[in-house]
This record gives C-alpha cells, structure tokens and sequence, in this order.
C-alpha cells in the first residue's frame, strides 16, 4: 500500500512556516543566531536538493512514491521543529503568560502521536518481506501487525502521559511507556522466532 500523493505546496509551505518562525525567533532573541540558522537552513537544503536531484531523474523507478515519502518527512520534519519554535516564540515574545510548560507538553504530545503514526505505516508500508512460503509470509506480517499495534498503543500513552501526569512525573513515564512497548515487541518477537 503506497501513501497518497503530498502536493510539493504543502510541504513548501510547512517548511515555509518553519523558515518564518526561525526568522521571528532571531529577531527576537538575536544573541542565538546559530540555534535559529540551524533551524531555518538544514532541512530546507536538504529537502531542496534532494528534490531537484529526484526531478533531474524523472524515469527512475519509484520516483513518485520515493518524492511523496520525501514531502511526507519534510511536513513530519516540519512539525517536530516549528511546534516548539512557535511555543518558543510566543513565549519569548509574552503571547504566553504563566506556565512555559505548554511547550514541553505539546512537545511530549506530538512525539506520542508520531509513534502513533509511525504503528500504523509499520504493517502496511515494508512492502518486501523476503522469500519464503505464504505460511512464513504470514507469519512475519503478524509480528508487523503486532509491533504496530503495540507502536500505536505506546504513541497513545505517551500523548496521553504528557496530557495528564504533572510535568515533574510525565517524562520518566513516558519514557517507561515506549521502553515497555519496544520491550515487549523484542520479547514477542523472541518468542515467536524459536516457535519456528
């Protein structure tokens, strides 16, 4: 199963929302100039080159497919960076009043959900599970299921971790709740390799 085609637009667009926050943060807090270059320059160069390069080759095999997982880890990419940018800039420029660990709980947040994400791609997007019969193949499309399920499951936790637990708890427990998911998919998988 292939993911559904990203317009180049978008993803310009959400590393554009990067760039401009980048730029708003060194304004506001120029003594940090190298943190807010790093921010506005590396993935927009690396996205850009390796999108120019990909257009220079059209007839390639998988160029499509190859592009749009491209644009969908430059909108990832772009979310994982600007979010606590944009937290950090409505909180150096006094948007946020009181607590500045709405930052860090989004950040908790969205590192869940990407778990999330990432469960739900792992069953459905390792197109070649090598050679062997339907039995075998079975087999290993079960412990991806089963990985997935346990991904998806730990990504909720960790959102709902830092939702709900007080700031000084929520980082040990999420850190509990992914190692106990990869774990038990280390364990499952133990298991049912020696059943063979």
């Amino acid at each position: 199963m292939t993911l559904p085609s990203m317009p180049f637009r978008l993803s310009f667009l959400a590393m554009s929302s990067v760039i401009f926050l980048g730029i708003m943060m060194w304004a506001l807090e120029p003594d940090k100039a190298l943190i807010w270059v790093l921010a506005i320059g590396t993935m927009p160069l690396m996205w850009l080159f390796i999108e120019f390069r990909m257009r220079a080759r059209p007839g390639h095999p998988g160029n499509h497919e190859k592009r749009d997982q491209i644009r969908y880890s430059v909108l990832g990419g772009s979310l994982l960076i600007g979010l606590p940018l944009a937290f950090q800039y409505a909180d150096a420029s006094g948007l946020l009043t009181g607590s500045n660990t709405l930052d860090e709980r989004a950040f908790g947040i969205v590192m869940g959900l990407i778990l999330v994400a990432f469960g739900n791609v792992i069953p459905k997007k390792l197109p070649e599970l090598g050679d062997g019969t339907a039995q075998i193949q079975a087999r290993k499309q079960a412990r991806l299921r089963f990985a997935g399920w346990v991904f998806v499951l730990a990504g909720l936790g960790h959102s709902l971790i830092w939702l709900i637990l007080p700031l000084e708890w929520a980082n040990t427990a999420a850190m509990i709740d992914v190692g106990a998911g990869l774990l038990i998919i280390a364990v499952a998988s133990l298991i049912t390799s020696r059943k063979r």
